[in-house]
């Protein structure tokens, strides 16, 4: 990851000069899961037979990709 991009998409990426290109983390899609796997114990006793699911963060481009202006 890039000096000019962020992880967590604070509201201030998008007011600075260049506006950053974040990465948006679904925090609610993660703590759904995570619940879910809880209630209904889908790791069980056997951690080798843990679910692995993958959420995808949404890039948020903004000025700091592509070429400087000219």
């Amino acid at each position: 990851m890039s000096a000019a991009a962020r992880f967590d998409d604070v509201p201030v990426s998008a007011h600075l000069i260049p506006p950053l290109t974040s990465l948006r983390a679904d925090f609610e899609a993660v703590a759904r899961e995570a619940l879910d796997l809880l209630l209904n114990h889908e790791a069980g006793p056997d951690v080798s037979q843990a679910v692995h699911r993958k959420i995808a963060p949404v890039l948020v481009s903004r000025g700091s990709v592509g070429p400087p202006p000219r």
